[in-house]
């Protein structure tokens, strides 16, 4: 499923801002770690991006530090979290079935589970990777249906790999 395939009710407009939006975050991110690719692993002087770029020599030493601060995507996954991926997805750049494998596999942190009449996950979370899967499922970036999906299977290998 992408984005453009989202339910009926949703107006297309709608999706089509959160595409754009998914779009926007990315091409910051990929901009950012292509500056510091560029400077750090190709020794591209700053000047040289300066005047590719049109802007001053001190307007990319900026934005070369500030992307310095950024975290690379994490070997094996498609982004530097769980939200990245999502991002990726809702932009277009993904396959639903890459993006399940890999939030499927993603190092969460154990979680506090809320037990009420049934037992369920806290999606609300506190800053973690479940945390940005709510985000980005309340932003429209994954499913609801997508999110249970992902939820499942690292149910199901948390179950295999306790016994």
């Amino acid at each position: 499923m992408t984005v453009q395939d989202r339910p009926i009710g949703e107006p297309v407009a709608l999706r089509e801002v959160t595409r754009a939006t998914a779009r926007e975050a990315v091409v910051g991110l990929d901009v950012a770690r292509s500056l510091v690719a560029a400077v750090d692993g190709a020794a591209v002087p700053q000047t040289r991006i300066a005047r590719l770029l049109g802007v001053s020599p001190s307007a990319v030493n900026q934005r070369v530090q500030a992307a310095r601060s950024m975290p690379p995507a994490r070997p094996g996954f498609s982004g530097a979290s769980p939200l990245e991926i999502a991002q990726r997805y809702a932009a277009g750049e993904l396959e639903w079935a890459q993006v399940l494998e890999e939030l499927a596999r993603w190092p969460y942190e154990e979680r506090q589970m809320v037990l009420d009449d049934v037992t369920e996950w806290n999606v609300a979370g506190t800053g973690d990777a479940w945390s940005e899967l709510g985000i980005a499922t309340r932003r429209g970036y994954l499913t609801y249906e997508e999110y249970g999906q992902i939820q499942q299977r690292v149910e199901a290998a948390a179950s295999d790999a306790e016994g």
